[in-house]
């Protein structure tokens, strides 16, 4: 037997399913384009900080570059004592805290050899000096043998500020004797730059909490980072050695090689996926790097898509709960019927239908089984009838049968009692009744006749047709008539009167008794 399962249950299942499926496409292709949009967006956006990051460093940058450049061709026309030159010097820094001195410094020979002291001019913080700490001294025969070599201004490396310790970079540029500025460089002229302005143009463009920039100089070494002091004893091939990064390490040649792209790192900035945009600084040769933390970048979008799912489901209870309202509305009917045919099936026939308050499809299948109930009625009345009409006829027809038996002998032991010859007989009709028949009986002392014959049919017109012929069988004059005439006396009575032409075969014979001689006469019928 199957397993019972409601109409109630699979619809609600089927259509929740349906609406299920539905919802979680729609909730993915909604994260996906959201997603694919907030994507690009962050890119839009990391490229825009990062050039405008960038431009506002070239502008500060600039700002040094040209009033340096001014004062350093004015010195190469002029000679000027060390009074102008500081003059000078002071004016570069004037009004702009951000550039805390200049200097000046000639040596005998270009490039300088190791050790050799230049004559130096050091202006910071309203005073000048001719001397200098000898590291700072060292930098400046480094900067010198490279100005000879490259003959053009650079920005040199970051470093630590005499006395400060500001994190600074000096802007150099070459120092000509006479007019001849291309073979007769005999020093340089240098603005420092501290770097602390950097972390106030990175933090203007903050989007997100944990957004930040990052500058790396042509070294590897961060000039800027985002939670603490910047340590120029390290680069950033060393902390990526250090976590074990390769992905960090081809960002790096990415940003010292000059290139600008994105990048999408896993857990290495504070130990979170990051989206990484980095762009470079033409004249420095420095690289910018946005960095923005997915989580920030992509959080609402988890939140709204969790609220968007509890929502959902909140939604879909509510449809499984109103689809099941709304089918057990429907099916209820169903239900209802479902048991009036199940008594109809058991015989009740009378059960009443249930009230079906819509005009629909359940109500066209109660007109149906009303109308197979009336039929049925009807057609268990008709069997009724039809059952009690064969009954009667077969009560009739077990009378009648009873009747042609007994019409029949059946005395076998008594006839041939005392007699040298046994009679048996046995019929067996059809139906009820038939036309076959036999009979015996005594003509005289010395003569038995015997007759047997098959009416054409069965039923009640071959028994009433046999009945005719028996008792013209018995009737007739043997003592006075041959078999043959017998036979058609017989025939002509039979045949006056039958408008059906029913027809039978018949064999008739007298046993003599003393001889043991027999006569007969056969009209169609199967000899014994």
């Amino acid at each position: 037997m199957k397993k019972y399962r409601s109409l109630t249950a699979r619809l609600t299942y089927t259509i929740s399913a349906i609406v299920l499926a539905i919802f979680i496409i729609i909730v993915f292709i909604n994260f996906w384009i959201t997603r694919s949009n907030l994507l690009d967006d962050a890119h839009t956006d990391a490229r825009n900080i990062s050039a405008l990051t960038v431009s506002q460093i070239q502008q500060e940058l600039l700002r040094v570059e040209l009033p340096t450049q001014y004062l350093a061709g004015y010195l190469s026309q002029d000679q000027l004592d060390k009074s102008e030159i500081a003059i000078l010097l002071q004016l570069l820094t004037t009004n702009n805290e951000r550039i805390p001195g200049g200097f000046t410094a000639y040596f005998d020979e270009m490039p300088p050899a190791a050790g050799s002291k230049p004559k130096i001019l050091y202006y910071q913080q309203g005073a000048h000096s001719d001397t200098m700490e000898i590291a700072f001294a060292e930098k400046l025969r480094t900067w010198s043998a490279r100005l000879k070599d490259e003959n053009r201004p650079f920005w040199s490396e970051a470093y630590k500020s005499a006395g400060s310790n500001h994190l600074s970079v000096a802007y150099l540029v070459p120092a000509y004797l006479g007019v001849d500025d291309t073979t007769r460089i005999s020093g340089l002229i240098g603005v420092e730059l501290r770097l602390s302005w950097l972390r106030e143009v990175i933090e203007a463009h903050k989007q997100h909490q944990r957004d930040y920039v990052f500058i790396l100089a042509r070294d590897g070494k961060s000039l800027v980072r985002p939670g603490g002091e910047v340590n120029l004893e390290k680069d950033i091939y060393q902390t990526a050695k250090q976590i074990n990064n390769p992905d960090l390490v081809l960002l790096a040649d990415n940003m010292l090689a000059g290139r600008n792209g994105f990048v999408e790192l896993d857990r290495v900035f504070e130990n979170f996926n990051s989206l990484v945009y980095y762009m470079p600084v033409a004249q420095t040769g420095w690289s910018v790097a946005v960095v923005f933390p997915k989580r920030d970048l992509l959080g609402n979008l988890y939140i709204t898509t969790l609220i968007v799912a509890a929502t959902g489901i909140v939604g879909f209870l509510l449809i499984i709960f109103t689809i099941l309202i709304i089918t057990r509305r429907l099916t209820r009917p169903l239900q209802q019927l479902s048991r009036s045919a199940r008594e109809i099936g058991q015989g009740n026939l009378t059960v009443e239908m249930p009230t079906v308050p819509a005009n629909d499809e359940v109500m066209v299948l109660k007109d149906s089984l009303e109308t197979m109930q009336t039929e049925l009625q009807a057609y268990i009345k008709n069997l009724i009838d039809t059952q009690r009409y064969k009954d009667r006829v077969e009560g009739e027809l077990r009378v009648a049968h009873d009747i042609q038996m007994g019409y029949l002998r059946s005395d076998f032991t008594n006839f041939c009692e005392n007699r040298n010859f046994n009679i048996a007989a046995t019929l067996k009709p059809a139906l009820h009744i038939g036309g076959d028949f036999y009979d015996f009986f005594d003509v005289n002392e010395h003569t038995v006749c015997f007759a047997m014959g098959d009416v054409a049919g069965k039923g009640i017109p071959a028994a009433l047709f046999m009945a005719i012929a028996l008792t013209l069988t018995r009737s007739a004059a043997y003592a006075t008539q041959s078999l043959s005439q017998i036979v058609g006396k017989i025939n002509e009575v039979l045949v006056s009167q039958n408008e059906n032409a029913v027809f039978t075969t018949f064999f008739i014979g007298l046993l003599e008794t003393d001889t043991g001689e027999i006569n007969f006469c056969n009209a169609g019928h199967n000899y014994p």
